[in-house]
């Protein structure tokens, strides 16, 4: 279920809705691109998918040292 945006798009959403240390909560992460963000930024997150494919791949890019 691809969903192409910009990183900026994901950067501002983190910072608009949820301050540092505070909590970004994806219902619908994917590969993970929200919490990856917000993980980098200095929230907690929470993802939820439905597919298993998607929160694998999800775990495994929040294990990567790089951003994106």
């Amino acid at each position: 279920h691809p969903s192409p945006k910009e990183i900026t798009h994901y950067k501002k959403l983190c910072e608009m809705f949820s301050p540092l240390g505070g909590i970004t909560l994806d219902p619908f992460m994917g590969s993970g691109t929200t919490i990856k963000m917000a993980k980098s930024l200095g929230r907690y997150y929470i993802g939820i998918d439905i597919s298993q494919e998607y929160c694998d791949i999800a775990e495994k890019r929040l294990e990567q040292e790089y951003l994106f």
